[in-house]
């Protein structure tokens, strides 16, 4: 009975997800905190550089708003890249600091910039697809909007797992004794196309936490300071992680079980 027990296949749960997220989180608050509030000090930052633009060179908008795009995506996508690699550390157990997320950030940093310019084109595409299909007059009725819909919602699925995917496969989760997975942008893709479709549920729920964590953490304003994007990210993170567990492909959390007192 105990080997059959034992022998039984990992299966995470999104209750277990959460608690070893706030569980990591609080074990690590400080570079946490720390690194929303480098996010949250990166970002007025960069916004005032296209106004300055537009007052010092007369610049039209439009500009302004593709050199806003050209400063973040150098910038925002490796910086998540790299505290999924610090949260990938937490996930097994090893120690973490200031110096594995600079270093995060340089390993994974060409990687992480293609990923983030093809989310980026994906997302306005289908966005703009979205916008056109709803305000255009055009005989299939609510049929197209619908349908773009469905697919921006199946995109969004698909993003919770690209970055912790990245940083896995760029650091040989997915290598084999003689055989070395594939890296890059396109595959952590790929990958999540697979992880999502083969657990739908298990990605909504995480998507729907995420979401609520995300909204909260606004409607506060100060949560949003202090822990965007890290809880988020150590959520994603976690949640690859243990769903990664069940095909054995790492190891799954330590169960806390009680130690018995010696007579």
């Amino acid at each position: 009975m105990s080997d059959s027990a034992t022998q039984s296949p990992f299966r995470p749960t999104l209750f277990q997800v959460l608690r070893l997220t706030l569980r990591d989180f609080w074990d690590h608050l400080g570079l946490a905190i720390s690194f929303s509030l480098l996010h949250s000090l990166l970002i007025p930052l960069l916004i005032s550089v296209p106004l300055s633009a537009i007052k010092l060179f007369h610049s039209p908008p439009h500009a302004s708003y593709f050199l806003l795009i050209l400063l973040t995506l150098p910038i925002f996508p490796p910086l998540f890249t790299a505290y999924c690699f610090v949260a990938y550390r937490i996930c097994t157990g090893r120690s973490v600091s200031w110096a594995y997320l600079l270093q995060g950030f340089r390993q994974h940093y060409w990687p992480a910039m293609r990923l983030g310019l093809i989310q980026l084109v994906i997302t306005f595409g289908l966005l703009a697809n979205l916008l056109f299909y709803t305000y255009r007059h055009h005989p299939f009725g609510t049929l197209l909007p619908l349908f773009w819909t469905y697919i921006l919602l199946c995109w969004s699925l698909l993003l919770l797992y690209q970055y912790p995917l990245l940083v896995l496969q760029e650091n040989g989760v997915f290598d084999e004794e003689n055989r070395r997975a594939r890296r890059g942008a396109l595959a952590a893709i790929r990958r999540s196309f697979f992880l999502t479709l083969g657990n739908p549920l298990y990605t909504l729920g995480l998507l729907c936490i995420t979401a609520l964590l995300m909204l909260l953490c606004f409607l506060t304003g100060i949560a949003w300071l202090l822990l965007y994007p890290a809880l988020p990210l150590q959520l994603v993170t976690r949640a690859t992680c243990l769903l990664l567990a069940r095909y054995a492909l790492m190891p799954p959390p330590p169960q806390n079980t009680p130690i018995e007192d010696t007579p």
